[in-house]
Protein backbone atom coordinates (compact mmCIF):
# COMPACT_ATOMS: atom_id res chain seq x y z
CA UNK A 1 0.00 0.00 0.00
CA UNK A 2 0.98 3.42 -0.79
CA UNK A 3 0.02 7.22 -0.48
CA UNK A 4 -1.04 8.17 -4.04
CA UNK A 5 0.65 11.52 -3.38
CA UNK A 6 3.92 9.72 -2.42
CA UNK A 7 7.41 10.94 -3.99
CA UNK A 8 9.90 8.76 -6.34
CA UNK A 9 11.61 6.07 -4.87
CA UNK A 10 9.11 5.80 -2.23
CA UNK A 11 8.57 2.17 -0.47
CA UNK A 12 5.59 0.34 -2.03
CA UNK A 13 5.81 -3.23 -0.01
CA UNK A 14 7.74 -6.21 0.56
CA UNK A 15 8.41 -9.20 -1.65
CA UNK A 16 8.64 -12.84 0.11
CA UNK A 17 8.66 -16.08 -1.60
CA UNK A 18 9.50 -19.80 -0.66
CA UNK A 19 11.08 -22.44 -2.28
CA UNK A 20 9.98 -26.00 -0.40
CA UNK A 21 12.49 -28.38 -2.55
CA UNK A 22 15.39 -25.95 -0.87
CA UNK A 23 14.86 -23.23 1.37
CA UNK A 24 17.86 -22.30 1.51
CA UNK A 25 18.33 -20.86 -1.93
CA UNK A 26 18.82 -17.66 -2.56
CA UNK A 27 16.10 -16.08 -4.32
CA UNK A 28 15.58 -13.05 -6.93
CA UNK A 29 12.93 -11.15 -7.71
CA UNK A 30 12.11 -8.92 -11.19
CA UNK A 31 9.29 -7.24 -12.92
CA UNK A 32 7.77 -9.71 -15.60
CA UNK A 33 8.12 -8.71 -19.33
CA UNK A 34 4.06 -7.88 -19.25
CA UNK A 35 4.23 -5.62 -16.43
CA UNK A 36 4.69 -1.89 -17.00
CA UNK A 37 3.98 1.00 -14.42
CA UNK A 38 5.28 3.17 -12.02
CA UNK A 39 7.00 0.80 -9.87
CA UNK A 40 10.03 -0.72 -10.10
CA UNK A 41 11.99 -3.93 -7.76
CA UNK A 42 14.97 -3.14 -5.65
CA UNK A 43 16.21 -6.67 -3.57
CA UNK A 44 13.14 -7.75 -2.66
CA UNK A 45 11.00 -4.41 -2.32
CA UNK A 46 9.03 -2.76 -4.52
CA UNK A 47 9.25 1.15 -5.00
CA UNK A 48 7.89 3.90 -6.93
CA UNK A 49 9.38 4.87 -9.69
CA UNK A 50 12.00 8.15 -9.81
CA UNK A 51 9.75 10.69 -11.02
CA UNK A 52 6.29 8.75 -11.01
CA UNK A 53 2.96 9.76 -10.10
CA UNK A 54 -0.20 8.34 -8.35
CA UNK A 55 -3.67 9.24 -8.41
CA UNK A 56 -5.86 7.04 -7.01
CA UNK A 57 -9.02 8.50 -9.07
CA UNK A 58 -7.24 7.17 -12.04
CA UNK A 59 -5.58 3.49 -10.50
CA UNK A 60 -6.34 2.45 -6.95
CA UNK A 61 -4.72 -0.43 -7.38
CA UNK A 62 -2.01 -1.60 -10.16
CA UNK A 63 -1.43 -5.35 -10.68
CA UNK A 64 2.17 -6.25 -11.01
CA UNK A 65 3.71 -9.72 -12.76
CA UNK A 66 6.50 -10.29 -10.59
CA UNK A 67 8.79 -13.28 -11.45
CA UNK A 68 10.89 -15.53 -8.69
CA UNK A 69 14.13 -16.93 -9.64
CA UNK A 70 16.20 -19.60 -7.42
CA UNK A 71 19.71 -20.34 -7.49
CA UNK A 72 19.06 -23.37 -9.52
CA UNK A 73 17.11 -21.22 -12.26
CA UNK A 74 14.50 -22.58 -11.77
CA UNK A 75 11.38 -19.50 -11.77
CA UNK A 76 7.77 -18.86 -11.48
CA UNK A 77 5.71 -16.06 -11.89
CA UNK A 78 2.76 -14.26 -9.85
CA UNK A 79 0.55 -11.47 -9.90
CA UNK A 80 1.21 -8.74 -6.99
CA UNK A 81 -0.98 -5.93 -5.86
CA UNK A 82 -0.22 -3.04 -5.19
CA UNK A 83 -2.96 -0.71 -3.58
CA UNK A 84 -2.66 3.27 -3.72
CA UNK A 85 -4.07 5.11 -0.39
CA UNK A 86 -6.68 8.01 -1.52
CA UNK A 87 -5.63 11.49 -0.58
CA UNK A 88 -8.64 13.72 -0.06
CA UNK A 89 -8.33 16.71 -2.21
CA UNK A 90 -10.08 18.34 0.44
CA UNK A 91 -7.23 17.69 3.57
CA UNK A 92 -7.38 21.30 5.39
CA UNK A 93 -4.33 22.85 6.52
CA UNK A 94 -3.25 22.78 10.70
CA UNK A 95 -4.80 25.15 12.69
CA UNK A 96 -2.85 26.08 15.09
CA UNK A 97 0.66 25.32 16.81
CA UNK A 98 0.46 24.51 21.19
CA UNK A 99 3.72 25.04 23.28
CA UNK A 100 3.10 22.74 26.58
CA UNK A 101 5.69 25.09 28.91
CA UNK A 102 7.71 28.00 27.50
CA UNK A 103 10.09 29.24 30.66
CA UNK A 104 13.64 27.61 31.76
CA UNK A 105 15.98 28.36 34.38
CA UNK A 106 18.59 30.24 33.04
CA UNK A 107 22.01 28.33 32.63
CA UNK A 108 19.80 25.37 31.96
CA UNK A 109 21.94 21.86 30.92
CA UNK A 110 22.33 20.97 27.36
CA UNK A 111 19.09 18.58 26.27
CA UNK A 112 17.14 20.26 29.28
CA UNK A 113 13.52 19.89 27.66
CA UNK A 114 11.44 23.02 28.11
CA UNK A 115 7.88 21.64 26.51
CA UNK A 116 6.11 19.28 24.14
CA UNK A 117 4.31 21.06 20.89
CA UNK A 118 0.82 19.57 20.19
CA UNK A 119 -0.43 20.23 16.42
CA UNK A 120 -4.60 21.17 16.06
CA UNK A 121 -5.10 19.79 12.75
CA UNK A 122 -8.45 19.00 11.24
CA UNK A 123 -7.74 16.47 9.47
CA UNK A 124 -7.24 13.97 12.28
CA UNK A 125 -4.69 11.22 11.75
CA UNK A 126 -2.71 13.94 9.15
CA UNK A 127 1.23 13.23 9.64
CA UNK A 128 3.06 16.46 10.18
CA UNK A 129 7.12 17.45 9.98
CA UNK A 130 7.97 20.29 12.36
CA UNK A 131 11.20 22.29 11.55
CA UNK A 132 12.47 24.78 14.20
CA UNK A 133 13.71 27.51 11.70
CA UNK A 134 14.01 30.44 14.03
CA UNK A 135 16.44 28.83 16.91
CA UNK A 136 17.06 32.24 18.83
CA UNK A 137 21.02 32.26 17.68
CA UNK A 138 21.58 28.39 18.61
CA UNK A 139 19.88 28.60 21.80
CA UNK A 140 16.89 25.50 21.04
CA UNK A 141 16.42 22.93 19.77
CA UNK A 142 13.73 20.58 18.19
CA UNK A 143 13.80 17.09 19.04
CA UNK A 144 10.85 14.64 18.46
CA UNK A 145 8.65 17.18 18.94
CA UNK A 146 9.88 18.67 21.98
CA UNK A 147 11.57 22.31 22.78
CA UNK A 148 14.84 21.20 23.93
CA UNK A 149 18.28 23.73 25.06
CA UNK A 150 20.95 23.57 22.89
CA UNK A 151 23.52 25.76 24.54
CA UNK A 152 22.97 26.28 28.27
CA UNK A 153 25.26 28.39 28.61
CA UNK A 154 23.85 31.61 26.70
CA UNK A 155 21.11 31.30 28.87
CA UNK A 156 21.75 34.37 31.13
CA UNK A 157 18.57 36.38 32.65
CA UNK A 158 20.58 39.19 33.58
CA UNK A 159 21.53 39.95 29.99
CA UNK A 160 18.32 38.75 28.83
CA UNK A 161 15.35 37.21 30.23
CA UNK A 162 13.43 36.33 27.57
CA UNK A 163 14.16 34.85 23.70
CA UNK A 164 11.87 34.13 20.36
CA UNK A 165 11.78 31.11 18.44
CA UNK A 166 10.10 30.46 15.36
CA UNK A 167 8.84 26.64 14.19
CA UNK A 168 7.03 26.04 10.45
CA UNK A 169 4.84 23.00 10.40
CA UNK A 170 4.33 21.12 7.13
CA UNK A 171 1.46 18.68 6.88
CA UNK A 172 0.95 15.04 4.77
CA UNK A 173 -0.42 17.61 2.45
CA UNK A 174 2.28 19.96 2.06
CA UNK A 175 0.36 23.10 3.75
CA UNK A 176 2.31 24.32 6.07
CA UNK A 177 2.35 27.45 8.76
CA UNK A 178 4.74 29.18 10.97
CA UNK A 179 4.28 30.43 14.10
CA UNK A 180 6.69 32.59 16.75
CA UNK A 181 7.28 31.79 20.63
CA UNK A 182 8.68 33.46 23.50
CA UNK A 183 10.40 31.78 25.63
CA UNK A 184 11.24 33.37 29.26
CA UNK A 185 14.38 32.70 31.19
CA UNK A 186 13.92 32.20 35.48
CA UNK A 187 16.02 33.87 37.26
CA UNK A 188 18.37 31.29 39.57
CA UNK A 189 19.97 31.83 42.65
CA UNK A 190 23.94 32.17 41.19
CA UNK A 191 25.62 30.93 44.37
CA UNK A 192 23.60 27.37 43.94
CA UNK A 193 23.76 24.80 41.17
CA UNK A 194 20.66 24.68 39.03
CA UNK A 195 18.13 22.25 39.73
CA UNK A 196 18.35 18.88 37.21
CA UNK A 197 15.90 18.53 34.52
CA UNK A 198 12.61 16.99 34.85
CA UNK A 199 12.67 13.36 33.00
CA UNK A 200 11.10 13.21 29.58
CA UNK A 201 7.56 11.93 29.00
CA UNK A 202 7.34 8.53 28.03
CA UNK A 203 7.06 8.55 23.83
CA UNK A 204 3.77 8.02 22.52
CA UNK A 205 2.95 4.72 21.13
CA UNK A 206 2.43 4.67 17.11
CA UNK A 207 0.13 1.92 15.27
CA UNK A 208 1.28 -0.37 13.01
CA UNK A 209 2.21 0.71 9.50
CA UNK A 210 2.68 -0.91 6.08
CA UNK A 211 0.58 -3.68 5.95
CA UNK A 212 1.13 -6.33 3.42
CA UNK A 213 -0.69 -9.30 2.08
CA UNK A 214 2.06 -11.52 0.11
CA UNK A 215 -0.21 -13.09 -2.18
CA UNK A 216 -3.58 -12.56 -3.23
CA UNK A 217 -4.88 -15.53 -5.88
CA UNK A 218 -6.62 -18.57 -5.44
CA UNK A 219 -7.79 -21.65 -7.23
CA UNK A 220 -11.75 -22.14 -7.45
CA UNK A 221 -12.15 -25.56 -5.81
CA UNK A 222 -9.29 -25.60 -3.58
CA UNK A 223 -9.46 -27.22 -0.40
CA UNK A 224 -10.68 -25.40 2.85
CA UNK A 225 -7.65 -23.99 4.98
CA UNK A 226 -5.65 -23.70 1.98
CA UNK A 227 -3.14 -20.78 1.89
CA UNK A 228 -3.30 -17.86 0.03
CA UNK A 229 -1.12 -15.34 1.41
CA UNK A 230 0.91 -14.06 4.33
CA UNK A 231 -0.14 -11.14 6.40
CA UNK A 232 2.61 -9.04 7.18
CA UNK A 233 2.87 -5.34 8.96
CA UNK A 234 5.72 -3.05 10.54
CA UNK A 235 5.19 -1.46 14.39
CA UNK A 236 7.59 1.49 14.72
CA UNK A 237 7.91 0.04 18.73
CA UNK A 238 8.29 -3.55 17.56
CA UNK A 239 5.57 -4.54 19.26
CA UNK A 240 3.79 -7.74 19.17
CA UNK A 241 0.98 -7.76 16.57
CA UNK A 242 -1.83 -9.75 15.52
CA UNK A 243 -4.19 -9.63 12.36
CA UNK A 244 -8.15 -10.05 12.46
CA UNK A 245 -10.65 -10.03 9.70
CA UNK A 246 -13.08 -7.31 9.97
CA UNK A 247 -14.67 -8.54 6.36
CA UNK A 248 -14.41 -11.88 5.39
CA UNK A 249 -16.19 -11.71 2.33
CA UNK A 250 -19.15 -13.67 3.24
CA UNK A 251 -17.39 -16.18 5.72
CA UNK A 252 -15.37 -17.03 2.00
CA UNK A 253 -11.65 -16.46 3.79
CA UNK A 254 -10.59 -16.72 7.48
CA UNK A 255 -7.09 -15.85 9.15
CA UNK A 256 -4.71 -18.90 10.81
CA UNK A 257 -1.55 -17.89 11.74
CA UNK A 258 -1.18 -14.75 10.30
CA UNK A 259 -2.10 -16.48 6.87
CA UNK A 260 -4.98 -15.98 4.89
CA UNK A 261 -6.82 -18.95 4.10
CA UNK A 262 -9.54 -20.72 2.22
CA UNK A 263 -12.55 -20.91 4.66
CA UNK A 264 -15.73 -21.76 2.77
CA UNK A 265 -14.32 -23.47 -1.00
CA UNK A 266 -17.75 -23.60 -2.03
CA UNK A 267 -17.90 -20.03 -2.56
CA UNK A 268 -15.52 -19.58 -4.50
CA UNK A 269 -16.48 -19.65 -8.14
CA UNK A 270 -14.64 -18.24 -11.30
CA UNK A 271 -17.72 -18.04 -12.90
CA UNK A 272 -19.47 -16.46 -10.49
CA UNK A 273 -17.05 -13.77 -9.12
CA UNK A 274 -13.58 -13.74 -10.33
CA UNK A 275 -12.88 -11.19 -7.29
CA UNK A 276 -13.48 -10.79 -3.18
CA UNK A 277 -12.40 -8.20 -1.13
CA UNK A 278 -11.79 -8.39 2.49
CA UNK A 279 -11.06 -5.96 4.85
CA UNK A 280 -8.27 -6.77 7.84
CA UNK A 281 -6.89 -4.71 10.69
CA UNK A 282 -3.60 -5.61 12.64
CA UNK A 283 -3.54 -4.61 16.31
CA UNK A 284 -0.46 -3.98 18.48
CA UNK A 285 -0.31 -4.93 22.46
CA UNK A 286 -1.47 -1.46 22.90
CA UNK A 287 -4.58 -1.97 20.98
CA UNK A 288 -3.06 0.82 18.15
CA UNK A 289 -4.52 -0.46 15.05
CA UNK A 290 -4.30 0.43 10.96
CA UNK A 291 -7.49 -1.46 8.74
CA UNK A 292 -6.64 -2.13 4.99
CA UNK A 293 -8.60 -3.66 2.02
CA UNK A 294 -7.31 -6.78 -0.19
CA UNK A 295 -8.63 -7.64 -3.40
CA UNK A 296 -8.45 -12.02 -3.30
CA UNK A 297 -8.52 -12.48 -7.28
CA UNK A 298 -10.08 -16.26 -7.84
CA UNK A 299 -8.28 -18.19 -10.70
CA UNK A 300 -10.46 -20.41 -13.24
CA UNK A 301 -9.69 -23.86 -12.32
CA UNK A 302 -9.23 -25.92 -15.94
CA UNK A 303 -10.49 -29.04 -14.66
CA UNK A 304 -14.46 -27.40 -14.66
CA UNK A 305 -13.90 -26.94 -18.58
CA UNK A 306 -12.77 -30.84 -19.66
CA UNK A 307 -15.21 -32.38 -21.45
Amino acid sequence: MIREDADGNAFAGYLTANDAEDPATELTYQLAETSSGPFVIRGNSIYLKEGAHLDFDEHPTYDLAVRVTDSHGGSTTEMVTIRVLDVSDEEQPPIDIVLTHSSIAENASNGSQIGAFTIIDPDQGDAFHLELVGSADGRFALFDGRLTVADGSRLDYEQDPAHTIRLRLTDASRHSMEKEFTISLLDADENTPPPPPPPPPPPENSAPTMMMLDGVQVVENVSNGTRIGQLRAHDPDNDAMTFSLLDNSDGRFAIVDDYVVVNDRTKLDYEQATTHQITVRVTDDHNNHRDAVFTIHVRNDLRDDDP
